[in-house]
C-alpha cells in the first residue's frame, strides 16, 4: 500500500494592497473567504502594499482564525509592492535566506508536514524594473 504523503492545498493570488477596503471591494473579507472556502493551507501573496511595522490589526484583518502571516515589505519609503504566505498556524514555518536583489522581490519559506520537507519560494517582479 503506497501512502501518497500528505496534502496540502496551495493557492497563489496578487492582491494589490492585500488590506484595501472600500465600499465596492472589502478585500480582506474575501481574502477569508477565499482561504476558508477552497481549504488553502499555504497562499502566497504579492503587492501586499505593507509596511515593515504593520499593525497587527490590519494583518488580522486579512488572516482567518487559525492562520498566520509571513511577509517581506518593500523598503520603506516605496510605496507598493512586497511579497508574503499566509499560511494555517499548525504548519510552522521558517525564512530560508536567500541573496537580496533589486530587480524582484522575494520570501522563501520551509516547513515539514508528515515529516515531507516542503521549501517554497514566490518572486514579485514590479512593472517598471529594467531586468
Amino acid at each position: 500500500e503506497v501512502n501518497p504523503g500528505p496534502t496540502l492545498n496551495f493557492a497563489h493570488l496578487n492582491t494589490c494592497s492585500i488590506a484595501s477596503c472600500t465600499t465596492q471591494c472589502d478585500k480582506p473579507a474575501l481574502i477569508q473567504e477565499f482561504l476558508l472556502d477552497n481549504s488553502i493551507d499555504v497562499m502566497s501573496v504579492n503587492e501586499t502594499f505593507l509596511s515593515n511595522n504593520e499593525l497587527p490589526s490590519t494583518i488580522n484583518t486579512f488572516t482567518p482564525p487559525n492562520f498566520s502571516f509571513i511577509h517581506n515589505p518593500r523598503p520603506s519609503g516605496e510605496r507598493g509592492g512586497g511579497v508574503g504566505f499566509i499560511y494555517s498556524s499548525y504548519i510552522k514555518i521558517s525564512r530560508h535566506t536567500i541573496p537580496i536583489y533589486k530587480s524582484f522581490e522575494s520570501l522563501c519559506i520551509k516547513f515539514t508536514v508528515d515529516s515531507k520537507s516542503f521549501t517554497i519560494l514566490t518572486l514579485y517582479r514590479p512593472p517598471a524594473s529594467t531586468v
